[in-house]
């Protein structure tokens, strides 16, 4: 499982290996527990990627990943799965989503080297 963590302060990504059924289910039991109020809906979301990162050309071919050049220099991107939500207003949430593993660990491998890139 892939999550997309968005916060005020940026976007984060992280892999589970905990399926999308289960890690819905602990984390809705978690909000009950809590009376935490949470959303969940059907939904996209995309990180953008550096075109220029020599793996990204792997990730073109994957049914459940859609890529657009979107800027300059930038790739999007988007994945579909479950937008989990404390606050429906803000921008603040989760987009959990299971594709083959290997895809997963790629996507996020991307990640984290762009974000190499942007700090370097």
């Amino acid at each position: 499982m892939l999550a997309l963590i968005f916060t005020e302060t940026g976007l984060h990504l992280e892999t589970c290996e905990l399926s999308l059924e289960d890690w819905l289910i602990s984390r809705i039991l978690l909000a009950q527990r809590l009376a935490e109020t949470i959303q969940l809906e059907t939904s996209w979301a995309s990180l953008l990627l550096p075109d220029d990162l020599p793996e990204i050309g792997q990730v073109a071919g994957v049914d459940e990943v859609e890529l657009c050049h979107s800027e300059a220099e930038w790739v999007e991107v988007s994945l579909e799965g479950i937008w989990l939500t404390s606050d429906p207003e803000q921008i603040s949430g989760v987009l959990v989503t299971e594709i083959d593993t290997e895809t997963e660990h790629l996507i996020y491998h991307l990640w984290l080297a762009s974000r190499s890139c942007l700090m370097a």
